[in-house]
This record gives C-alpha cells, structure tokens and sequence, in this order.
C-alpha cells in the first residue's frame, strides 16, 4: 500500500510538471504568432496571462547571538517571532541592529489560462402549460 502511495505521489508531481512545462510552452507559441485569445466551442476560451514577478520579503540575520540572548529562538532563531516583533518598539533597535530585510523577486513566466465555458443551468427554466 504505502508503495503505491508513493508511486502515486511520483505520478502526480509528474503531471504538475508536464502541465506547467505545457503552459508555459503554450504562452510562448503564443506570443510569438501574437495571439491573445482563442475562443471555441468545446471550451470558452485559451487566455495567454502576462508574465508577472513575485516579490517575498527575506529577514537575513546578520548577529544572531543578542537576538537569542533576548529569547527571539526556539533550538535555532526563530525568523517567524523575529519578522512579529520587527517594528515592535520594545525590540524595533535590537533586532534592526543586527537584521536587515531583502525583497527577494521571482520571476513568473507567461502562462495559458484555458477558460470552461459557463453551462446554462435548465432547471430555472419553466414552461407555462394549458390547464384544460
């Protein structure tokens, strides 16, 4: 049991790959024949997304030891206690003093969208009858 678990595991990270290999090669088909937006019949629509950037902001600890000798760490330093406290006016000096803050930006590539067309829903529909 738990190897076909894993064996599964294996296939859908497999399949997460292959559809983003296949969406981002989409996108770039696209911009190069300068196609926006497909519609169809089956489907609403294929949308190519525009490329966007992912910005994470990264504490990097320059002098951890004053920072634990204040109780900022579990067995290591705890970042999540030190990012709560880093504008809190007790510990604001301390821990600026010996962290400082990177926004780390990650590149996103363009992407299809394939849009499902909306089903129009029959059951609200009613029909007025004849009584005789």
């Amino acid at each position: 049991m738990d190897e076909e678990i894993k064996e599964l595991q294996a296939l859908k990270k497999s399949l997460k790959t292959a559809k983003e290999i296949v969406l981002t090669t989409g996108a770039e088909i696209f911009i190069e024949y300068g196609i926006e937006k497909i519609d169809g019949a089956g489907i609403s629509s294929i949308t190519l997304t525009k490329a966007t950037t992912s910005d994470k902001t990264q504490l990097i600890i320059e002098d951890a030891q004053p920072l634990i000798n204040e109780g900022f760490y579990t067995k290591v330093l705890d970042e999540e206690k030190l990012r709560e406290h880093y504008d809190d006016p007790r510990y604001c000096n301390l821990i600026k003093e010996h962290t400082h803050l990177d926004v780390i930006s990650t590149p996103k590539p363009a992407k299809i969208k394939i849009n499902k067309r909306k089903s129009i829903n029959n059951a609200n529909h009613t029909d007025i009858k004849e009584v005789a």
